[in-house]
C-alpha cells in the first residue's frame, strides 16, 4: 500500500492529517504596502549621503577602530538610511530577502503537497483494500484520485499522474530528498529531476545502497545549478556512472511519445509531435 508514514524525523509544527486542512487555511501571508509610502517616507532625505569627514582622526582601512569611535558608529549604522538612495538600496535589500524567505516557503509548501498527495493515494487503496475492490474497480478509483487532483491544482489528468507518481517516490523512496525540500533548500523541480534519475535506477535492478549514494551526489549538485543546468548534469552523471540505465530511459522515453493537438487564436492550431528523433529527422 506504500509507507505514507515515511517523513523526515526533523519536521516541525505536525499534525494528524485531520487538523492539517484547518491549519493551512488558517495561514496568513503579510500585505505589501504600496510604494508610494515608503516614497512618501524619504522625500525629506538628501538624495545622496553626506560626504564623509575628512577629520585626521577617522581611522584608515586597517586601522583598529577606538572604542568610543566604534560605539558612534555603532549608533549611526542603527539610525537607519539618512538619504534617497540609501533608502532606495535598502528597500531593495528587503524585497530580495523576503524572495528569498518566500521561495523558501514555496519549497515547504511542495513539500507537504508530495506528502499530502502521496498520502491520498495510499488512503484510497486502503479504501479498496476494505472493500475487497477488484482490479477493474481499484483502477476506477485511481482514476478518480488522478481527476480530482487535476481538478483542485487545475492541471490536465497526465500531470497529475506524473504528480502522484514522483510524490509516491519522493515520500516511499527519496526521504533525504524529501527532507532537503521541507527544509526549504531544494525546489519542487529539482526534486523531480532525482525522483525521475532515481527511478531508472531502480528500473536497471541496482541496490538501494548504490541509489542512496547517487542521490547524495545528486542534491550536491542540485545546490547551486538551475533546472536545465542541473537536469543535463543528472543526466551525465547516471549514463557515466550507471551505463545500464540507457535502455531503461530509452523505453521509458518512447513511452512518452504523443501527439497533440492545440487551438490557437484566429482559426489557428499548434500541431506537436514528441516522437523518436531517427522517425522524425527522417520525416
Amino acid at each position: 500500500m506504500g509507507d505514507s508514514m515515511n517523513i523526515p524525523a526533523g519536521w516541525d509544527a505536525s499534525s494528524t492529517t485531520g487538523h492539517v486542512a484547518d491549519l493551512i487555511a488558517g495561514l496568513t501571508l503579510p500585505l505589501i504596502e504600496p510604494l508610494d509610502t515608503d516614497i512618501s517616507a524619504m522625500s525629506s532625505f538628501p538624495k545622496y549621503p553626506e560626504p564623509h569627514s575628512a577629520d585626521p582622526a577617522v581611522p584608515r582601512s586597517g586601522d583598529r577602530i577606538p572604542d568610543n569611535l566604534q560605539s558612534s558608529a555603532e549608533n549611526s549604522s542603527h539610525q537607519g538610511p539618512q538619504s534617497q538612495l540609501e533608502s532606495a538600496r535598502l528597500l531593495m535589500d528587503e524585497c530580495t530577502d523576503a524572495l528569498v524567505a518566500l521561495k523558501k516557503h514555496q519549497n515547504q509548501c511542495a513539500a507537504l503537497a508530495a506528502v499530502l498527495i502521496e498520502r491520498l493515494q495510499a488512503t484510497a487503496l486502503l479504501e479498496a483494500t476494505v472493500l475487497n475492490a477488484d482490479p477493474w474497480q481499484h483502477q476506477q478509483c485511481m482514476n478518480s484520485i488522478r481527476a480530482e487532483i487535476a481538478s483542485i491544482l487545475s492541471i490536465p489528468e497526465n500531470m497529475s499522474e506524473r504528480l502522484l507518481d514522483h510524490a509516491s517516490t519522493l515520500v516511499q523512496q527519496l526521504p533525504t530528498t524529501l527532507a532537503t525540500l521541507v527544509d526549504g533548500g531544494l525546489g519542487w523541480e529539482h526534486a523531480v529531476v532525482i525522483a525521475e534519475e532515481t527511478d531508472l535506477l531502480r528500473a536497471a535492478g541496482l541496490p538501494p545502497v548504490t541509489i542512496h549514494a547517487f542521490e547524495q551526489a545528486l542534491l550536491e549538485k542540485a545546490a547551486a545549478s538551475t533546472l536545465p543546468s542541473f537536469r543535463e548534469k543528472a543526466r551525465r552523471l547516471r549514463e557515466r556512472q550507471y551505463p545500464e540505465t540507457i535502455p531503461a530511459r530509452t523505453r521509458r522515453a518512447y513511452s512518452s511519445r504523443y501527439l497533440r493537438i492545440s487551438h490557437g487564436q484566429d482559426g489557428m492550431s499548434w500541431l506537436s509531435l514528441y516522437a523518436p528523433a531517427p522517425t522524425l529527422e527522417g520525416v
